[in-house]
């Protein structure tokens, strides 16, 4: 009974090796801290890895071609008992040409 009375507090009190680790990758850097500074190779290594996941990501490929086949437009005037009203009617034939997929 003893034994198990201490145990909670004495396990509770003594800081692992990894709740340490990530106490200090959760927490954010201090600027004013010269210890928390990134090095160089690190600065310049997430620098590359951003400019080559630009270049590795695929830029949006452009909107297929459109052709107009056909326009027609036709007009009616009718007579209601509100007065003349003209009635209008138009037709649009398209071709869509899907582009082809950008080589690797």
């Amino acid at each position: 009974m003893v034994f198990m009375a201490i145990t909670p507090f004495f396990c509770s009190t003594l800081p692992s090796a990894r709740a340490s680790r990530a106490q200090q990758s959760s927490m954010p850097q201090d600027p004013t801290n010269p210890s928390d500074h990134k090095s160089l190779s690190r600065s310049l290594g997430e620098f590359f890895g951003h400019i080559w996941k630009g270049v590795q990501t695929p830029v949006d490929p452009p909107p297929p071609q459109k052709q107009i086949l056909k326009h027609e437009t036709t007009e009616q005037a009718r007579e209601t008992e509100q007065g003349k009203v003209i009635v209008r009617r138009t037709v649009v034939e398209e071709l869509e040409i899907p582009t082809p997929p950008p080589k690797k």
